[in-house]
């Protein structure tokens, strides 16, 4: 998209042409992605639960669930398709520096992203499906539906990835000064609070699987603080040393402008003078409103015998004018009024 103003019609069309090649990837790549649903299926099951016999419990549940893996494999796979038409309509509208900020995090938050679905896969499920295969007894056994058994995987792999970008939020919040390293640590207990209810939300209902969301979490909030910190000192400093260097050069810039006009000075000095005398015939005089002071003012005028006309006494006609109308309003006003109980 080129850098040019755009109307809102003319960004709906760019994003609906972004939507659209982000599905023809995902619909290229979902063939191969149903094909390796299966062999995924197998190698899942016997990874992480063998000996584990899994039903279905519907006819069309298996093939659903390989649509839905197929589906997941697909978009996984178009990832940088999807990305690059996302940056595409997104980086015309921002400035430099905010697109140099956006393109190394687009990187941190896949990377941090893996290694929260890749923690959870291969550290907290297998610790989970244990403490849940503990439960049975030998007059209770567990029957475990495949579908439930790959939709907790990928809703654990899932909020592990949301979680884990929480390095970024609180690196953003610090670098940009929208919340100050000082709030953020004094809001430590609000911070886990909220760590622990969106553990909760993310994680199925059991308390070691939110244990295992919250501590890594909240120590991964205590290390971004740190590099913060760190991040945020050395943009002071950089800052510092950015004034000081402004303030240095215009104080060099003037220094020479100075020597310069000296030098002119000395070298020219008849130069100088001239324009020195022309800039003095060319002043104004200073306005002391001496001409409309004599113009208006006349000191032989004694405002002291002015003396107001008296006012003259209405005729005899006016008098009764005066006396018709005031009749004529006290008999109206006694029509109008309500009348007098008797």
């Amino acid at each position: 998209m080129a850098d040019e103003k755009l109307s809102i019609i003319d960004h709906l069309e760019e994003l609906r042409r972004c939507l659209m090649l982000c599905m023809l990837a995902v619909g290229l790549l979902f063939p191969l992605g149903f094909w390796l649903s299966g062999p995924g299926l197998d190698w899942l099951v016997g990874r992480f639960c063998p000996g584990v016999v899994l039903h279905t419990f519907a006819i069309h549940e298996l093939f659903f669930l390989r649509m839905k893996m197929g589906v997941a494999l697909a978009v996984t796979g178009a990832f940088p398709v999807i990305a690059w038409q996302v940056w595409r309509f997104v980086a015309p509208g921002l400035y430099t520096h905010e697109r140099q900020y956006i393109s190394r995090y687009v990187f941190v938050s896949t990377f941090l992203f893996l290694v929260g679905a890749l923690f959870a896969l291969f550290v907290v499920y297998p610790t989970v499906l244990r403490f849940f295969q503990a439960m049975q007894t030998d007059h209770l056994n567990n029957t475990w539906g495949v579908a439930s058994f790959v939709g907790m995987a990928s809703m654990m792999m899932l909020g592990f990835g949301i979680m884990f970008q929480l390095p970024i939020v609180v690196y953003v919040l610090a670098v940009t000064e929208l919340v100050s390293l000082e709030t953020m640590s004094q809001a430590r207990p609000v911070v886990v609070v909220v760590l622990l209810m969106m553990s909760a939300i993310l994680t199925p209902p059991d308390v070691i699987s939110q244990l295992m969301m919250g501590v890594p979490s909240y120590l991964l909030f205590e290390i971004s603080l740190l590099v913060s910190r760190r991040s945020v000192k050395r943009k002071v400093a950089d800052r510092k040393r950015h004034e000081e260097e402004e303030r240095l050069r215009e104080e060099e810039e003037e220094r020479r402008e100075r020597e310069e006009e000296a030098a002119y000075r000395a070298a020219h000095p008849e130069e100088v003078a001239a324009e020195a005398a022309a800039s003095e015939d060319d002043a104004e005089p200073d306005d002391d409103y001496s001409d409309y002071y004599d113009e208006f003012h006349d000191e032989s005028y004694n405002y002291a015998d002015q003396q107001e006309e008296p006012k003259k006494k209405p005729g005899k006609w006016q008098v009764r004018g005066l006396r018709r109308d005031r009749r004529f309003m006290s008999q109206a006003m006694r029509k109008r009024s309500p009348r007098r109980r008797k």
